[in-house]
């Protein structure tokens, strides 16, 4: 059987790559693919729990500097503020996050999102930083995380509960996975998928020469590098294509007709700008 599924996969990868308007050998030569230019991301969407309060702290390291502004007047506030003193037995505005236990602190910071009545906002860089949060210094540098904290779903400024994390670097995407997987050791959590965005440069001069066509060659590629990926994942794991058990499956939307449009949509006015 895994010998007929190591068949299957090369017979299908081969339609892939040799099968269609333009060979992968013509693919390659004309769709120009190029390193990440920039920086690779990877996105933690995490609860925020005990230990991964450890990772986190105020502008000042000070339990206070969570609640500014309106947010100090909120019910749940007060409540809390008096319960960190009571704990501490030090006036409030001495008492240091790292003086709480993980379990208080968490509790602490949950209250704090909620309190400063924060919009989630699908928009690039507005609406999702948490400002009065940020990932401590020591560990920015270890694993390269980025010290700003996100809402991690439009529920989190009503309940507190999901953050996200980012870890962003300019070496190999592999390298960067690998910090990220001793993040998640770090927390505790089993090392699952990931969110990674790689950088790279659009080849806008490319694709003006012949947008209705090198558009579509260029959607066309990474299609193809995507399905190639996905088949080998199937191979690796031994999954069937039909097969979805227990929430395992592998997702193919970016094959399907609206993702293709959208892509088209997207490459031509961003070259274009």
């Amino acid at each position: 059987m895994a010998m007929f599924r190591r068949i299957h996969f090369i017979l299908i990868s081969l339609s892939i790559f040799l099968i269609g308007p333009a060979s992968f050998a013509n693919f390659c030569s004309r769709v120009h693919v190029k390193a990440p230019a920039a920086e690779t991301s990877v996105e933690l969407e995490t609860e925020l729990t005990a230990r991964v309060s450890t990772l986190l702290t105020s502008k000042d390291g000070r339990v206070l500097s969570l609640f500014e502004g309106e947010a100090r007047n909120h019910p749940q506030t007060q409540a809390a503020l008096q319960k960190v003193k009571a704990l501490s037995q030090k006036p409030i505005d001495e008492v240091l996050l790292d003086d709480l236990s993980s379990e208080i602190r968490a509790d602490v910071m949950r209250i704090s999102i909620i309190a400063q009545r924060l919009v989630f906002s699908q928009s690039a860089g507005g609406g999702r930083v948490i400002p009065h949060l940020k990932v401590k210094p020591e560990y920015v540098e270890k694993f390269l995380l980025r010290e700003k904290v996100d809402l991690g779903s439009p529920e989190t400024p009503l309940n507190g509960k999901l953050v996200e994390l980012h870890l962003r670097s300019k070496e190999a995407s592999g390298d960067l996975l690998e910090r990220t997987a001793s993040v998640y050791n770090l927390l505790g959590f089993r090392t699952g998928s990931f969110h990674m965005h790689i950088v790279m440069n659009l080849p806008s001069s490319w694709i003006q020469r012949n947008p209705e066509i090198n558009t579509w060659r260029f959607i066309e590629y990474w299609r193809r590098i995507n399905l190639f990926f996905e088949m080998r994942d199937m191979v690796e794991k031994g999954l069937a294509i039909i097969e979805n058990t227990s929430g395992r499956y592998m997702n193919f939307a970016p094959l399907k007709q609206k993702e293709i449009s959208q892509a088209f949509t997207y490459l031509t006015k961003a070259t274009r700008d």
